[in-house]
């Protein structure tokens, strides 16, 4: 997916040369976004994410899917909707998160730190190659 946004955005200069009216280019940028809408219906969610909203049948139906793409059936043979129960978290509904727990390890300020340095140089980055 982020390999989709930089070339959109490295071509969007070259759009914008031929699209003169703003209104026209930005119906035009936008236009495909309207594809990629219609289909997050038909596209599954993760299993890890099923998993989690106990949804057992959903993810052991796409993880069989997955298995069988991918030429590894025999895996998938002991795994059954119930084992799949036993590798939830139970104390996920009671675990709130907040802005601190990015702070809490090294690991995380580091990370922290270096995503907004990263954010900072991407904004610079793109306004000054609007001017």
């Amino acid at each position: 997916m982020s390999l989709d946004w930089s070339i959109f955005t490295a071509l969007l200069p070259v759009v914008a040369y031929f699209v003169n009216d703003w209104r026209v280019l930005t119906a035009t940028a936008t236009s495909p976004l309207i594809l990629a809408m219609i289909t997050w219906w038909w596209f599954p969610e993760s299993a890890r994410w099923l998993i989690s909203n106990r949804k057992l049948k959903s993810a052991h139906f796409y993880l069989n899917k997955c298995a069988k793409i991918n030429g590894r059936e025999q895996f998938m043979a002991d795994l059954k909707p119930g084992v799949l129960s036993e590798t939830t978290v139970s104390n996920i509904e009671t675990r709130k998160y907040s802005y601190l727990d990015l702070k809490k390890t090294p690991q995380m300020r580091r990370l922290t730190l270096l995503t907004g340095i990263l954010w900072y140089i991407c904004f610079i980055a793109l306004n000054i190659g609007s001017i």
